[in-house]
């Protein structure tokens, strides 16, 4: 079965080689890569069109996202299986023919994606002893888990065609995108995993996940989108908890920025989901401005954030 890979790329020419090469060094030979130069100013494009004909350049004008990078790159995939991995990340060489292998052997998932090695921009492995994951990996049917977090790594994923089907990324969440669409998957089929690390995770100053905000509002979107289009009760109230906790996270990211109307109002909305920080500020974004500040002050001198 071919596996095309689609590659989102915006000024990646720090990366972009060694991402490819990881792709066709895949132990799976009918491997191609297609990469969408999502309005690059430097050589990105250029680099990956040295790699010959098993990668395809596609540029697109302006910065249009990654959705809609990976959206245009399905159109013309022609692969029985799709794969996602980013500029700046790369794969171990039987990453691609472990996940044929499993879905082969289980007939009843669409979807497969492998666990993660974190590394550094140049290449070194960061990942500590003791950093376990607090969430339940999705796997199998998962919607409820997946609903709680998002523990799907993009580059991970490998996706039948036909499981896939006219499903896409959505073109106007500017985070989360992909939750939304693991979301849709996971109603509908059951999901693999690989508890081995077959993809590197480049951790660098220009992920987008570094923008706390800009995360949180996604998933705020992503699960009002679920809410909506309906679920189970007990799918409901996992959506539900999480929604919860992504307001007290954004009433956090409100204090902060001294934003105290805003943030009172989301740490309400909330509710008990808030942990005990949050339940001192919601009570301090009462205060007046006079007394705020100077309690604001104390705080911080005893060592709280």
């Amino acid at each position: 079965m071919r596996v095309s890979v689609i590659i989102p790329c915006y000024n990646a020419a720090r990366f972009i080689a060694e991402a490819l090469e990881s792709v066709l060094r895949q132990t799976h030979a009918d491997t191609v890569a297609i990469v969408v130069d999502n309005g690059s100013t430097d050589k990105t494009a250029e680099i990956a069109e040295a790699f010959g004909a098993r990668v395809t350049v596609m540029r697109q004008p302006g910065k249009s996202g990654p959705a809609a990078a990976r959206n245009a790159a399905i159109e013309v995939a022609d692969g029985g299986a799709i794969a996602f991995l980013d500029g700046d990340d790369r794969w171990h060489p039987e990453k691609v023919a472990r996940q044929l292998a499993f879905l082969d052997a289980h007939p009843d998932c669409g979807v497969v994606h492998t666990a993660v090695r974190h590394i550094d921009a140049g290449g070194d492995d960061i990942d500590r002893p003791g950093g376990a994951i607090p969430w339940r990996i999705a796997e199998g049917e998962c919607l409820g888990d997946l609903l709680a977090h998002n523990t799907i790594t993009t580059s991970t994923v490998l996706v039948r065609r036909e499981t896939l089907g006219a499903d896409r990324f959505p073109v106007d969440l500017f985070a989360g995108e992909d939750w939304d669409l693991w979301l849709r998957l996971a109603a509908r089929t059951r999901i693999g995993y690989l508890d081995e690390a077959l993809t590197d995770y480049r951790v660098h100053d220009q992920n987008t996940t570094r923008c706390l905000e800009l995360v949180l509002s996604g998933r705020l979107a992503v699960t009002d989108r679920v809410l909506a289009r309906g679920l189970a009760p007990r799918h409901r109230r996992a959506a539900v908890r999480h929604r919860k906790g992504v307001l007290a996270g954004l009433g956090h990211v409100a204090y902060e920025r001294g934003e105290l109307t805003r943030a009172r109002a989301l740490f309400r909305e909330a509710g008990a989901c808030i942990d005990a920080l949050g339940a001192v500020r919601y009570v301090a974004a009462a205060l007046p401005g006079s007394v705020w500040a100077p309690f604001r002050w104390c705080w911080h001198r005893l060592g709280h954030s």
